[in-house]
């Protein structure tokens, strides 16, 4: 099972860390972008103080959820985690994957997500499941890239939006 430290995860590129109170303004910069937040499920801008009391129950709550920073040349890159665990951590689902504007198409998402099924794999974690807009063709290849398959789809709010999963033992 996952546990939480201070520890960065690293491929000497892209590093990995566990999120901070003093990230909470720039993860809210990142998922209020208009580009990144058509992408996810809640299009509707949230209040910031509404953002940091999810940041703050993360911090606080004893859970064995994970939500990360990416890091390139020490500058912030990037956001995901992992969620939802379940069959006592063998499975769970990821997400909150935003790669900042600027840090687009530098190959710092790849090596981010890579990291974390990496990370997942060696905590326990068989499988990895995630959903992605039907229509975000470059997060659709990246993830097949990455080992990930269609497992089901489904509408929201006459949307489509894709159930993926990876069998890490197979991936990595």
């Amino acid at each position: 099972m996952l546990t939480r430290d201070a520890q960065a995860i690293s491929d000497g590129v892209v590093s990995l860390r566990e999120i901070s109170r003093s990230d909470a303004e720039l993860l809210y910069a990142w998922r209020m972008d208009p580009g990144s937040r058509m992408m996810f499920r809640c299009t509707e801008v949230v209040p910031f103080d509404f953002h940091r009391s999810m940041i703050e129950q993360y911090l606080t709550t004893a859970s064995p959820d994970r939500w990360f920073l990416a890091e390139a040349d020490g500058r912030p890159v990037g956001t995901l985690s992992l969620y939802n665990f379940t069959e006592r951590g063998r499975v769970c689902e990821w997400g909150r994957f935003v790669i900042a504007p600027e840090a687009r198409c530098l190959g710092y998402g790849r090596r981010a997500l890579k990291l974390l099924m990496s990370y997942a794999r060696t905590s326990g974690v068989h499988r990895l499941k995630c959903e992605v807009l039907a229509t975000n063709t470059v997060a659709l290849h990246l993830y097949r890239d990455l080992g990930f398959t269609q497992t089901g789809r489904h509408e929201h709010d006459g949307r489509c939006f894709l159930a993926m999963m990876a069998d890490l033992d197979a991936c990595i």
